[in-house]
């Protein structure tokens, strides 16, 4: 009888040891859990964080950003005059203003588009090679400074009398 109870004491006791080493695992592997746990979570609130931050800071850039494009719109110029390039520019503007253009690059390429041969060879330097910085200024700077006669050349210049109707020089 003292041995059975000796065995039945063994065996109580490695019962216990066991059931100490199982609330041994489990309390370590729920502290590594929880450790998993709280690790994901602050990951999670630093790549939220890391979003809402790069949020901000797309928003902060396009209010900065000059706009890149332009939706079409319609303007409508005249044809080009070499005789009276300031008017026609001064028009030029006017319609500028009434379709809300106001990007120097979009108004370049309005007006090469109503040049004709004569008033785009007048400029084929800057078409061919446009300006950087403020295209349609340059542009329009030199046309009327290149095409626009000076006040001596308008006083040597002929004037050209055209027949009244009814009198005898007429054609008519």
């Amino acid at each position: 009888m003292v041995l059975e109870r000796d065995n039945e004491i063994r065996r109580n006791a490695d019962l216990h040891q066991r059931a100490l080493a199982d609330d041994a695992a489990a309390a370590a592997a729920a502290a590594l859990l929880a450790e998993q746990r709280q690790r994901a979570d602050a990951a999670a609130a630093a790549a939220a964080l890391l979003a809402e931050q790069q949020q901000r800071a797309d928003a902060a850039a396009a209010a900065l950003a000059p706009p890149r494009y332009v939706n079409r719109v319609a303007v409508k110029l005249p044809a080009f005059w070499m005789d009276k390039p300031a008017v026609w520019f001064a028009q030029a503007e006017a319609q500028f203003a009434l379709a809300d253009v106001t990007v120097e690059l979009t108004k370049y390429y309005h007006v090469i588009s109503q040049l004709d041969v004569r008033a785009a060879a007048e400029v084929e330097d800057i078409i061919s090679n446009p300006p950087g910085d403020q295209p349609y200024t340059n542009l329009r700077q030199h046309l009327i400074q290149r095409l626009s006669s000076s006040e001596e050349q308008r006083v040597m210049a002929p004037t050209t009398s055209y027949p009244r109707p009814g009198r005898i020089d007429s054609p008519t």
